[in-house]
């Protein structure tokens, strides 16, 4: 049973290795590297073309997209005093010299103080203004800046737009 197995395996091996043409049906005893499909040979070729130099802007119907900074929505909370008066927001604080701001924008910034004589001649947060927000735009500038009493020269934080939002 074994070598009746053995001499079917060895046929079949035999059989599949060989061909058959296609005219005759009988096996190709010729050994062929490479199939051909019928598709005929193409050459690829360069098309050299002109590009145009001219661009046309696209016309989109999205708005334009600012690339400048974006302002901070913070709430002003309080003024914190000490050697060194404070602006205390709830985003960040700021010292009294933080600021490079146009005229009418400083006068609001100024207005964030009062002095109502409740604390001597400390000023205090302006109940006006407490809890509301300001758009604050800023940048960092070298300044000369309090620490602890002392004026000292320092790259800080620079409020450059402060307006009063609601």
């Amino acid at each position: 049973m074994k070598l009746l197995s053995s001499v079917c395996v060895i046929f079949l091996l035999l059989s599949c290795g060989q061909k058959s043409t296609p005219e005759t049906g009988s096996p190709d005893t010729t050994k062929t590297e490479s199939v051909t499909l019928g598709v005929p040979e193409q050459k690829d070729t360069l098309v050299e073309e002109p590009v145009a130099t001219q661009t046309t802007p696209i016309e989109t119907t999205q708005e334009k997209k600012e690339t400048g900074p974006k302002p901070l929505l913070c709430k002003f909370q309080n003024l914190e005093g000490g050697e060194c008066l404070r602006y205390v927001f709830d985003c960040a604080s700021f010292g009294l010299e933080a600021i490079s701001l146009p005229k009418e924008q400083a006068d609001v910034w100024n207005n964030l103080m009062t002095f109502d004589g409740s604390h001597g001649d400390e000023p205090i947060a302006n109940p006006a203004y407490v809890n509301k927000t300001f758009a604050i735009l800023q940048t960092v500038m070298e300044r000369d800046v309090c620490q602890s009493g002392t004026m000292v020269k320092q790259r800080v934080s620079t409020i450059t737009s402060f307006k009063l939002v609601k």
